[in-house]
């Protein structure tokens, strides 16, 4: 996905969304995100962060969510252009990230193909070292 292209004025409440693939120790996973522009917001005001109370206010920030959870914020309406890297690997609908993802599994079932039949060889030398059938 190329960065965003902003409006020439900052413009409160404005959003970006996009989607990632990112490898836990579960596996790949299609990830959310979300940032949304506040001019001046009072912590309160804001019901996406999740919580309560007088916080600091939203002035000329990001807020960031990750997943719809409410992760943090950062500075300045030119953010998205300032990102210098990361734009690259990400995704500008969810479906873009489903189709990248199955041609990621894809390539990785071939690695682990190649990986497999590599097993087997050195299994049958093995084998043959022991001077068993492998059971």
């Amino acid at each position: 996905m190329k960065p965003p292209v902003l409006p020439p004025a900052p413009v409160d409440g404005y959003e970006i969304r996009w989607w990632s693939i990112e490898s836990y120790a579960r596996g790949l996973v299609i990830e959310g995100h979300m940032a949304r522009y506040h001019i001046h917001c009072q912590w309160k005001d804001e019901p996406d962060t999740g919580r309560t109370g007088n916080g600091v206010a939203f002035v000329h920030q990001w807020m960031m969510f990750h997943n719809g959870r409410f992760t943090g914020r950062t500075d300045g309406w030119d953010w998205p252009t300032r990102k210098a890297t990361g734009w690259e690997n990400v995704y500008a609908t969810r479906l873009e990230a489903a189709s990248a993802l199955v041609e990621h599994i894809k390539v990785r079932i071939k690695d682990c193909e190649v990986e497999l039949g590599g097993l087997r060889v050195r299994l049958a030398e093995a084998i043959k070292e022991a001077g068993t059938d492998g059971s």
